[in-house]
């Protein structure tokens, strides 16, 4: 069966939401004695590619899907997947492959690599689906993330510029679409440069006054770092980032907490 200018009625949430796209050489095999109980759990084998998918903020380019299931009592199916890239806001994900297996109420990904900020992302999880629940878990590995890439992406580059490429991971859990566990480390590959513009960067949301966000802001103008290190936890519902710098002009240690839309920076070190 081969199916072209499908539009898709996908549920999620209230009222459903649409995606629009193209989809060609799509092949399904369906167990020949089981024919006329069409079912995704029936499904024998299928694969197809998408050269465009869009939907409410994201937008699919060059996808590429096949799936095939186990000859196992209990249904279990095997997914491989890639995508040239994904778009979403003004962000971009590239060069997108990995696999994945189902059974039940769980959905395993394995190695589902990409691109993002300039850094290679290798992302190994578990999905539990059983409503009305969503759990999930995994690692998250990144390598050569660049730090002008992300001030860049966040808007951020009015009030504050960095350089520097760092790698490490994170590992994370969500139950009930709420984090719960959120550990990583990440080193830097390389020197680099951190200049504050905009003492309102350090000012929202924190309790500094303004001589202390001033002090802060003239130990961060123009400073080189040889190496750095970012500590990122999780407290309450709040971020932690911990950054640890040392260079030619001394050490700096400098705490970011980001709540929501809001980021408190308060300074711990300084010499």
């Amino acid at each position: 069966m081969a199916v072209s200018d499908i539009i898709f009625k996908v549920p999620a949430g209230r009222p459903q939401q649409t995606w629009i796209g193209r989809i060609v050489g799509v092949n399904l095999v369906y167990d020949p004695h089981r024919l006329f109980r069409p079912s995704l759990f029936l499904l024998e084998s299928g694969e197809g590619t998408a050269e465009t998918l869009s939907g409410p903020g994201v937008t699919l380019e060059k996808g590429r899907l096949s799936v095939r299931r186990e000859a196992t009592e209990t249904p279990v199916f095997l997914f491989d997947a890639a995508c040239g890239r994904v778009l979403f806001s003004d962000k971009e994900i590239s060069d997108i492959s990995g696999q994945a297996r189902w059974t039940d109420d769980r959905l395993s990904v394995t190695g589902l690599e990409g691109r993002f900020l300039g850094a290679v992302f290798t992302l190994n999880a578990e999905v539990f689906l059983k409503a009305p629940s969503f759990d999930l878990r995994g690692r998250l590995d990144l390598r050569g993330l660049d730090m002008a890439e992300l001030i860049r992406a966040f808007k951020l580059k009015e009030r504050l510029e960095a350089t520097g490429v760092y790698s490490g991971h994170l590992t994370f859990a969500v139950h009930s679409g709420r984090i719960e566990i959120l550990d990583g480390k990440m080193s830097s590959e390389t020197g680099g440069r951190v200049h504050l513009i905009d003492a309102s960067l350090l000012e929202e949301g924190a309790s500094l006054t303004k001589s202390t966000a001033n002090i802060v802001v003239e130990s961060f103008k123009n400073y080189y770092y040889d190496e750095g290190g970012i500590v990122i936890g999780f407290e309450g519902r709040n971020v932690k980032l911990d950054f640890m710098l040392d260079g030619p002009g001394g050490s700096r240690q400098i705490a970011a907490v980001l709540h929501g839309p809001e980021e408190d920076i308060r300074d711990e070190k300084n010499d």
